[in-house]
């Protein structure tokens, strides 16, 4: 379903996608699944530095570290609101 919320999920909780384009906010959280032998990523998402929600992010990992993100097709990461909203 492109630029809805998921039925039966409230929008706040759902992963917004248009396409294949991901909308997030400043403190929104991402976990992305880990790789074969890794486990599941955490982060919040700092700054946004694309034009209205999109890509790139500025990421803090919950292992304390930060770096850009560009969401793409592997491995599958779940964007979940923040709960300031």
């Amino acid at each position: 379903m492109r630029g809805a919320a998921l039925r039966g999920v409230s929008e706040s909780m759902a992963m917004i996608y248009t396409g294949n384009t991901m909308y997030a906010r400043v403190g929104d959280r991402l976990i992305q699944q880990g790789r074969p032998g890794h486990g599941e990523r955490h982060g919040v998402i700092l700054e946004i530095r694309g034009e209205g929600g999109k890509a790139p992010y500025v990421v803090r990992w919950d292992d304390g570290r930060q770096s850009w993100y560009i969401p793409g097709t592997s491995p599958p990461t779940e964007l979940r609101a923040s709960r300031d909203r």
